[in-house]
């Protein structure tokens, strides 16, 4: 009878035993399991983030963007954004407008100014006019960006002034009608 009462208790030691340590495998497991998942996460961060890496650094070629420590610089020629004359935003603007987007979500708390310029072709008055029509379309576009509603917007209209070439060839004509949006990241 002994025997079988310590039989008894031996099993019963040998079956806690042996679930205690299946127990700490199926924990080993889950956690090996849990590990991988976190893993896989971060790989796919990591993905998100070149993507959005390389997508910034090609809208800032194709925007001609410039930086310094107070503020950056991008510009967008006119044509691509609006017909002659007018101030609404072409279908085609969108695409270009959306990496102007990408760019200043990387300034969350910049100040922006955003700036339309047209040729000399025209009077003053129009110009002037016509440009801040423009200025404020790109800055309407940009407000309804979700990833962008910290951002303090400001527009101007300068018409023909400041011109970044001679206004007596087309050539030139062209490049001056744009628009600049600057980001002064010091305030």
């Amino acid at each position: 009878m002994m025997k079988t009462g310590r039989h008894r208790i031996f099993r019963a030691s040998l079956a806690l035993a042996l679930s205690i340590m299946f127990a700490g495998f199926s924990v080993a497991e889950t956690r090996e399991e849990e590990l991988q998942k976190k893993e896989a996460q971060l790989e796919k961060k990591e993905g998100e983030l070149e993507r959005q890496r390389v997508e910034l650094e090609a809208a800032k070629k194709q925007l001609h963007f410039e930086e310094n420590e107070q503020r950056v610089t991008m510009q967008l020629e006119g044509d691509v954004l609006f017909d002659s004359g007018k101030a609404t935003l072409r279908p085609e603007a969108q695409q270009a407008l959306e990496k102007v987007a990408v760019v200043l979500a990387q300034f969350p708390r910049g100040v922006v100014v955003i700036e339309g310029y047209t040729d000399s072709n025209g009077k003053r008055a129009a110009n002037l006019k016509l440009s801040a029509k423009r200025a404020l379309a790109v800055e309407d576009f940009l407000k309804k960006r979700a990833e962008l509603p910290g951002l303090h917007l400001s527009t101007c209209g300068w018409g023909a002034m400041k011109p970044l070439a001679s206004n007596d060839t087309e050539e030139g004509r062209q490049r001056n009608r744009r628009v600049e949006i600057v980001v002064d990241k010091t305030k």
